[in-house]
């Protein structure tokens, strides 16, 4: 069985702070075996569970955090919210997922010790930091939750609970499928303009002669973000594509339910 050192991709933007944790898995470094070759986070897609947790221990080393403190619940595409204290930190790794917890695709604490933990496998992985506040949040937005506007709320949210003011927050965008490769219909377009964003949508949406179109999610997201009041130089957006580096990165698109998932993780020390 593999067991190297993980390839964890991370952000330059949040690298500055020392008191954050926080990266990206990659398929490389794990100990799991066939179509999930070799760090597969991804749980109940029928790899073998006691592979999986061998696989968040050795993430978990590679980045410097405890294994217990990974929190996360069951990702549904949409953008509901929770706010984690320090009594859910392990949910859903630890100890089964609180009611109250599930079907949350956004997290946010202030709280240290607690390892916000995103799933995806070409859904775009969020991750926001408030350096003044010490407020972490992670975020799965996929088409459904972008069209939800889950990082919107997410700003809101930050706002609201703990008094963050939105040009002080730090926004990671990561690793999801890119434009060239995420091909829609014409029913996903009109999600997206019931938000009446068209300003937005012209940029993101390139028709193609087929009468499909290709989507940028992620600059999708980094333009309603300003216009939420984040600041271009507070966000950081990357450019991995994991449709088209199979050698890095599981997909969805690309292999459907045969295969692994990745995990993003911020953890405030």
């Amino acid at each position: 069985m593999k067991h190297e050192i993980p390839q964890v991709l991370q952000f330059d933007l949040f690298l500055k702070y020392p008191e954050l944790i926080h990266g990206m898995s990659t398929r490389c470094g794990g100990v799991s075996q066939g179509i999930y070759d070799s760090l597969n986070m991804g749980w109940g897609l029928g790899d073998d569970p006691e592979l999986v947790t061998k696989n968040y221990q050795i993430f978990a080393n590679a980045l410097g955090f405890p294994a217990e403190s990974y929190t996360f619940s069951d990702q549904v595409h949409q953008a509901q919210i929770a706010v984690i204290d320090r009594s859910d930190c392990g949910n859903g790794f630890m100890f089964p997922k609180k009611d109250e917890l599930k079907g949350m695709d956004g997290l946010i604490t202030n709280k240290k010790g607690v390892a916000l933990t995103i799933f995806s496998a070409d859904c775009v992985p969020l991750i926001f930091y408030d350096p003044y506040q010490q407020v972490i949040a992670a975020a799965h937005s996929g088409w459904r939750g972008t069209v939800a506007d889950i990082a919107g709320r997410m700003v809101d949210q930050l706002e609201k609970t703990f008094h963050c003011q939105p040009r002080h927050i730090l926004v990671g965008i990561g690793p999801c499928i890119s434009w060239q490769n995420f091909e829609v219909g014409q029913d996903v377009k009109k999600e997206f303009e019931k938000n009446g964003k068209y300003d937005i949508l012209n940029k993101v949406f390139d028709r193609k002669i087929n009468g499909k179109y290709l989507l940028d999610l992620r600059s999708y997201i980094a333009l309603a973000l300003e216009e939420k009041g984040i600041l271009p130089e507070n966000m950081e957006i990357s450019k991995e594509c994991t449709y088209g580096q199979p050698e890095l990165f599981f997909s969805h698109r690309r292999s459907g339910l045969a295969r692994g998932s990745h995990i993003m993780v911020i953890y405030l020390k």
